[in-house]
C-alpha cells in the first residue's frame, strides 16, 4: 500500500527551550515524515536529514501571512501563532508541494511512532485527523493537502476577525472550551465565543461534506512512569492511584501496553521543581517520571526515591540542592570519579529492616538487596537510611565528597508533618 507522504509545518519565535532537542530527537526516529522549522532561533543541535530549519523573523512571517491570505495582521507576540496553524496549508503552500498530507504543532512533545497511528488506512479514509476524541488538537492534527481542506477555516464566520486582531482565540482547537468538552458537551452546546476549527470540522463531518478522524492516541498532564525506547513510546496504565506509566523506546509512546503517538509536556514544562540530566547524547532508552528524566525505572528504589524528594520539593517548597547536585552524581553510571564505589542505602522503618547496596565499578551498577549482617559487613559506604516504603520517608541521610545531607520528618512546631532540610559541610 502506498506511503503517503506527510510534512510538519512548526513556527518559534525566541530561544529554544530545554525540551527543543528532545522534539528533534524523537522527528529523527520518525524518518518517513518531514518537518519544517520556521524560526528566529540559533539551533547548535545537528539536525537530521529529514528536519528543515526555515530562518525567518516574526516581521517578515507576518508581511508572508499579509500577503497569502490578504488580510492585515496585527500582533506581537508570537504565541497569536496558534490562531494560525490551520492557516498554514495556505500560508506555507509553496512547502508543501508534492505531499499528501500536511501537519501542524507544537514543539513541547516527544513523539512516539507516527506511522503506528497514521497507517494507510487511517489516510486513506479521513481528510482530518486529530489525536483527542475532544476536539481539534493544536499540538498535533494533520490535514489533507488538497485546496478544499487548505482552506477549511474560511468556512468560520469568525475567520478574518481572528486572524487580524492580536487577542488570541483558541481558534486552532475548540475557542478554549476544553473542559466542557472532556465533560461530555458536543462543540454546539459550548460557551465558546468564536467558531473555531473543531466547530467547523464537526459541522462539515456531520454533514458528510468531510471525514474525520478523532482518536485519543497522545498522553498529557503528568502521568509519569514513561519509556522511550528507540523510537517507541509506551503509556501503562496499572491499578491504584497515579500508577500511570509510560515508556518511550528508541521513539515509540504506549498502555499496559499501550503505545501512543507522542507526549505533550504541556504541564510538565510548567513544573516550578523537576530534573533533566545534563546526557551528552540522549540514550535509546529513558523513562519520563512526574517531574524527572531518567534512565532508572519508575518502580527502582533510586527512581522510587528521586521521585520522592521532587514531589516533597514541589509539595512543601523546601530547598534540597542536593537533588540537582549531589544525588544525581551519586546516582550517575559511567563516571570515573565513582567506579568502584559502595554505596549503601538503609531502609528502615517500624515494621521492617531492609538494606540495598549500589555498587559502581568498570563493569556497570549493580544493586543487592539484603539484611544488616550481609550488608553490614561492607565497609566503603555512604547511607541513607529511609523507609522501606517511599511514601513513608522518615529520615534521608546522603553524604557524599564534602556534603552531608538530612532530611527529617519528624515533627516541628511549625510544620508537623513536613521534611525539614538541613544541608552543612561534613
Amino acid at each position: 500500500m502506498k506511503m503517503h507522504k506527510i510534512c510538519f509545518i512548526y513556527c518559534y519565535f525566541g530561544p529554544l527551550p530545554w525540551y527543543f532537542k528532545y522534539f528533534l530527537h524523537s522527528c529523527k526516529y520518525n524518518s518517513t515524515v518531514n518537518f519544517i522549522l520556521f524560526t528566529d532561533a540559533e539551533i547548535s543541535e545537528e539536525l537530521p536529514p529529514n528536519f528543515k530549519v526555515v530562518s525567518i523573523t516574526l516581521k517578515d512571517l507576518r508581511q508572508l501571512i499579509d500577503h497569502k491570505i490578504q488580510i492585515k495582521t496585527n500582533f506581537t507576540d508570537a504565541y497569536k501563532l496558534c490562531d494560525f496553524k490551520p492557516v498554514y496549508g495556505d500560508i506555507f503552500s509553496d512547502y508543501l508541494n508534492g505531499y499528501d498530507f500536511w501537519g501542524h504543532g507544537d514543539i513541547d512533545l516527544i513523539f512516539g511512532d507516527i506511522r503506528s497511528f497514521f497507517t494507510p488506512q487511517i489516510l486513506n479514509e479521513n481528510d482530518v485527523i486529530c489525536v483527542r476524541r475532544e476536539y481539534v488538537t493544536g499540538f498535533l492534527t494533520v490535514y489533507k493537502n488538497n485546496e478544499t481542506i487548505n482552506r477549511l477555516y474560511r468556512e468560520s464566520r469568525d475567520y478574518r476577525k481572528i486572524l487580524e486582531d492580536a487577542e488570541h482565540y483558541c481558534f486552532d482547537e475548540c475557542g478554549s472550551t476544553f473542559y466542557e468538552l472532556m465533560c461530555g458537551k458536543s462543540i454546539f452546546e459550548t460557551s465558546a465565543q468564536i467558531e473555531s476549527m473543531t466547530h467547523i470540522v464537526k459541522k462539515f463531518e456531520n454533514a458528510g461534506k468531510i471525514k474525520a478522524h478523532f482518536e485519543m492516541c497522545c498522553v498529557e498532564d503528568l502521568p509519569g512512569k514513561m519509556e522511550w525506547i528507540d523510537g517507541k513510546l509506551f503509556f501503562t496504565k496499572t491499578s491504584g492511584l497515579n500508577s500511570t506509566k509510560i515508556d518511550w523506546n528508541n521513539g515509540s509512546l504506549h498502555n499496559e501496553r499501550k503505545e501512543v503517538i507522542l507526549y505533550h509536556l504541556i504541564k510538565f514544562k510548567k513544573l516550578k521543581y523537576f530534573y533533566i540530566p545534563k546526557w551528552k547524547e540522549i540514550p535509546k532508552k529513558f523513562f519520563i517520571h512526574k517531574r524527572s528524566f531518567s534512565t532508572f525505572h519508575y518502580s527502582s528504589v533510586i527512581g522510587r526515591l528521586s521521585n520522592f524528594l521532587l514531589d516533597k520539593r514541589s509539595d512543601f517548597g523546601v530547598e534540597m540542592e542536593f537533588m540537582s547536585k549531589w544525588l544525581p552524581a551519586v546516582f550517575r553510571t559511567g563516571n570515573q570519579k565513582r567506579k568502584n564505589a559502595i554505596h549503601k542505602y538503609r531502609l528502615e522503618d517500624t515494621e521492617d529492616d531492609e538494606f540495598i547496596t549500589v555498587e559502581f565499578n568498570n563493569r556497570g551498577v549493580f544493586c543487592e538487596m539484603g539484611n544488616a549482617q550481609s550488608v553490614g559487613r561492607k565497609s566503603r559506604c555512604y547511607c541513607i537510611s529511609a523507609s522501606k516504603y517511599i511514601s513513608l520517608i522518615y529520615r534521608i541521610e546522603i553524604e557524599f565528597q564534602d556534603v552531608h545531607t538530612v532530611i527529617c520528618r519528624e515533627p516541628s512546631q511549625t510544620s508537623p508533618s513536613w521534611p525539614q532540610i538541613f544541608l552543612f559541610e561534613h
